[in-house]
């Protein structure tokens, strides 16, 4: 046996070890981000359904929590199948059906605690996705009786 032989060989396998420990490292590396994308999204999450009512979009999520908008409308669109303003739109929805069936608050004054701000906005949204308008949503749960 030569001794470039038993050099190729060794460095052959000095090659190899390397892409295997740049392919374990890459692995990791992608759990690790993963991890940190699910933690960053549970941070905004919370932080949205706190302030769903106020004035909120990616680019001012992205700046509070230091993550580019575009990458984190994505990582809302992997998560829940919908852009961020569906998302924001369906939570701001939900908290509306509960006032309309809490509280006989106006529903101009609904369209703005709910971060809306336009009566004919909300209702829009409203209709195109339950198909009732907020006041008929509110006959309709207080005619069931639930509403008692």
């Amino acid at each position: 046996v030569c001794s470039s032989d038993l050099d190729a060989g060794h460095l052959q396998r000095a090659m190899e070890n390397r892409q295997d420990f740049f392919a374990d490292y890459a692995g990791y590396f992608a759990q690790v981000r993963s991890q940190e994308n699910r933690n960053i999204l549970d941070k905004i999450d919370a932080y949205v359904k706190e302030h769903y009512m106020e004035k909120i979009s990616l680019r001012s999520l992205g700046e509070m929590f230091y993550i580019n908008n575009v990458y984190l409308g994505q990582l809302y669109k992997k998560r829940y199948h919908i852009v961020f303003r569906d998302y924001l739109n369906q939570l701001r929805l939900e908290k509306a059906k509960e006032l309309l069936e809490d509280t006989d608050t106006r529903i101009y004054r609904i369209a703005e605690e709910t971060g809306f701000g336009k009566a004919d906005y909300f209702i829009n949204k409203f209709v195109q996705v339950y198909g009732i308008t907020p006041n008929q949503y509110r006959m309709k749960f207080k005619k069931s009786g639930r509403g008692n």
